[in-house]
């Protein structure tokens, strides 16, 4: 699917507001977008990721519940994909 590609930086960067989390706001519209994003951040030395989604208890269109489901499901791929990326 996607090719990971060798960082060769010694430096590990930290992402501190990614919308990266699939389908919850204007970030990743879908799981393969985040998958992509996470390529991409990985290849320019990432191996930290701070999700950061729009929440609102009131006016938010994705419930707690809701991102929770679909961040666990990116940190599955993450983990299962790329051991030296964390995402928090």
């Amino acid at each position: 699917m996607f090719r990971k590609q060798k960082n060769n930086s010694r430096y590990k960067f930290t992402d501190m507001h990614c919308h990266i989390i699939p389908g919850i706001d204007d970030g990743a519209q879908n799981i393969e977008a985040s998958k992509r994003m996470v390529e991409l951040a990985y290849n320019e030395g990432i191996r930290t990721i701070l999700a950061t989604p729009h929440y609102h208890p009131i006016r938010g269109k994705a419930t707690e519940n809701e991102i929770q489901k679909a961040y666990n499901k990116l940190r599955i791929y993450v983990e299962s994909n790329y051991s030296d990326l964390h995402i928090y």
